[in-house]
């Protein structure tokens, strides 16, 4: 069965919220990952209901903190926080558009 993935489109509260654009909350057997741009996991959660907090992760430099407060195949969006001490708004919003349908790995679709 196909799971969905959605991409950051919007993302608010500068100048840190715009590295989210183009990060990826991906669907998975267990619950959600959090990926950059590229792919790559960064965090994974088994939650499947918001409200729910991936586990902090490292990405850009910076210590993050992302929150989904609202999940649906319609879009995703919640809040981010990080570590930048030289900013003085260090959390912000973020949100996605229409959730994508993936197919699944190989491996996790052989009987």
């Amino acid at each position: 069965m196909p799971r969905h993935i959605w991409t950051i489109n919007n993302a608010g509260g500068d100048p840190d919220g715009s590295d989210l654009i183009g990060c990826h909350i991906k669907e998975t057997s267990t619950g959600y990952d959090f990926t950059s741009p590229s792919g790559g996991e960064l965090a994974s959660t088994t939650s499947t209901t918001p409200t729910f907090t991936f586990p902090d992760f490292s990405y850009e430099g910076w210590t993050w903190t992302i929150t989904v407060t609202s999940l649906a195949s319609s879009g995703v969006s919640g809040s981010w926080s990080n570590n930048n001490a030289n900013i003085t708004a260090e959390e912000g919003t973020w949100s996605t558009g229409a959730g994508d349908d993936q197919e699944e790995d190989a491996a996790a679709a052989a009987p």
